[in-house]
């Protein structure tokens, strides 16, 4: 199942969630592009926070500012999260691919 997640342009994109992660020392990051073309339309920042443990559930953050979202496109765009720990050969995780529909606000 595809996570879909309605976003009016020009405001500050946030979305908040928690992911399990396999014990580690982990980073992310994240990308929207557009679905027609495969232009990166932002690099979002991401939070992990890390699990009290012996928890393996971390809050995840994305997050742009509504100065950079004012210039998306009023279209579907396409996103992921890339985890990666911080082994000497590190293990890399990606989510499923998730969309933003972005939509032009109404009140300007």
């Amino acid at each position: 199942m595809t996570v879909s997640i309605k976003f009016k342009r020009g405001g500050t994109f946030s979305y908040a969630g928690l992911v399990t992660l396999p014990v580690g020392t982990w980073t992310a990051r994240a990308q929207l592009r557009r679905a027609d073309s495969d232009a990166i339309v932002a690099n979002l920042t991401v939070t992990l926070a890390a699990p009290v443990a012996p928890a393996t559930a971390h809050a995840l953050l994305l997050e742009c500012s509504a100065e950079n979202t004012g210039r998306w496109p009023l279209e579907r765009l396409r996103g992921d999260v890339i985890f990666t720990d911080s082994n000497l050969i590190p293990v890399v995780i990606p989510t499923s691919t998730f969309v933003v529909d972005s939509t032009a606000q109404v009140t300007r």
